[in-house]
């Protein structure tokens, strides 16, 4: 291999590295939104159903259910994500 093939191959490997970081990175904040909107949605959903319309406990429970999902995807990127890098 001469020293222009290895070259290409470095420069090719460069580029596979960098994708694949852009590529997690992007999932990362993929994750750091859908939590979000789940914890938002949950929280003003159990507030307005609670103030405003009353929709009962099927509404309580579902917007509960948000909110404990966004909390466990929000724990597991904190300490499990840390633990595997």
């Amino acid at each position: 291999m001469d020293e222009r093939d290895r070259d290409s191959h470095n420069s090719n490997y460069c580029i596979i590295c960098f994708l694949k970081i852009t590529k997690e990175k992007e999932e990362e904040q993929v994750v750091k939104l859908s939590v979000f909107i789940l914890l938002v949605t949950g929280t003003l959903g159990l507030l307005i159903n609670e103030f405003i319309f009353n929709w009962g406990s099927t509404a309580t429970l579902t917007f509960a259910a948000f909110n404990v999902v966004g909390l466990a995807i929000l724990a597991y990127t904190y300490w499990g994500m840390k633990k595997e890098a």
